[in-house]
């Protein structure tokens, strides 16, 4: 159980960005299901040269295991999603997307930003087309299985809507956080509103997770990360649901900067086509991916993000962002 790349072989750790619909000679990218890869070994960004509709892709691989993991009680899988694969209803409990599978050494945790995805009644991998239309994001990170009760406490925090897994017995009694949130347990009233976690990935590799609750009802940029890592921040979230955008958060120590138009691989796209959710320091070589948008909505639901320092992955997202919004009195906000 691995997180796979571009070849199928095992990866420490992946980040993909999937461009949205939009008019390219190349079939893939002009029907919104190209995206661009970077792992532990190649942090730059490189086109899949499968789509992200195909079993063969990174993605469609690693995924795969989970869809598989359905047929063997001795794995543990978790599915969750805010908005399930074959229901309408948006959940009442965390934003947050995901896919966990484990075997009694190892695993991946994946936080991807794709409603009704994956869908777990299909024997085989499926992407679904109404995640085709907008662009979206994704990262995985391979951990070594004793990870998985500080993983169990962050998702518990962040309350996902869990539609499909398998928790065997073993794994029941060595890791209770994480049982905790798969089988939906409600936080408790006299616990903290947020969790910041260091999680060591099999490679060796550092993550900060940061976990917010609801009662938190607070941005998790803003008030979260941006005053933890006491860094200046861009964020790439929708900002196209209901209710009304935050607006970039201008206190002129730890900004918040929302960004309204990037550029791929000389692909430009602007915000309204984008359903990812990732955040970059607008100083140091820091990269979260996640779950939760800049909405005011939003202050108000569960959810979190991934961060990980690398300065060559940071570049790829800095030099992507060719407008933001700034705060008053600044002509431009673009990252040096």
């Amino acid at each position: 159980m691995s997180c796979k790349g571009l070849d199928g072989r095992d990866v420490d750790w992946f980040v993909a960005i999937k461009f949205p619909e939009m008019r390219d000679p190349n079939r893939d990218i002009s029907d919104g299901i190209g995206f661009v890869y970077a792992d532990n070994k190649n942090p730059t960004f490189v086109l899949s040269t499968f789509p992200i509709n195909s079993s063969l892709s990174a993605i469609g691989r690693t995924v795969s295991q989970a869809l598989q993991a359905k047929n063997q009680e001795d794995l543990f899988y978790a599915l969750y999603n805010d908005e399930h694969p074959n229901s309408n209803k948006s959940s009442y409990r965390g934003h947050l997307k995901g896919a966990l599978t484990f075997d009694d050494f190892q695993g991946f945790w994946l936080i991807h930003s794709v409603p009704k995805y994956p869908d777990s009644t299909q024997q085989l991998y499926t992407y679904p087309k109404s995640g085709a239309i907008n662009g979206q994001s994704f990262i995985c990170v391979t951990f070594p299985v004793t990870s998985l009760n500080e993983i169990g406490e962050q998702l518990w925090f962040m309350q996902p809507s869990v539609y499909d897994y398998n928790l065997p017995e073993s794994f029941k009694n060595l890791f209770p956080n994480l049982t905790k949130a798969v089988t939906e347990k409600e936080l408790p009233r006299s616990a903290k509103n947020a969790n910041v976690a260091n999680l060591m990935s099999k490679g060796g590799t550092e993550f900060t997770s940061f976990a917010k609750h609801k009662k938190f009802a607070k941005d998790l940029y803003a008030d979260l990360v941006a005053t933890t890592l006491q860094k200046p921040f861009y964020a790439e979230t929708w900002l196209n649901g209901q209710g009304d955008p935050l607006g970039s958060f201008c206190n002129g120590t730890y900004n918040v900067y929302d960004v309204d138009r990037l550029q791929i691989l000389g692909k430009t796209f602007v915000n309204s086509k984008d359903h990812s959710k990732w955040g970059i320091s607008a100083t140091s070589a820091i990269v979260c991916i996640g779950d939760i948008n800049r909405m005011i909505s939003q202050a108000r639901k569960g959810g979190g993000t991934m961060c990980v320092k690398n300065q060559q992955l940071w570049e790829n997202f800095k030099d992507a962002i060719k407008l933001a919004k700034c705060c008053a009195g600044q002509r431009s906000c673009l990252p040096s």
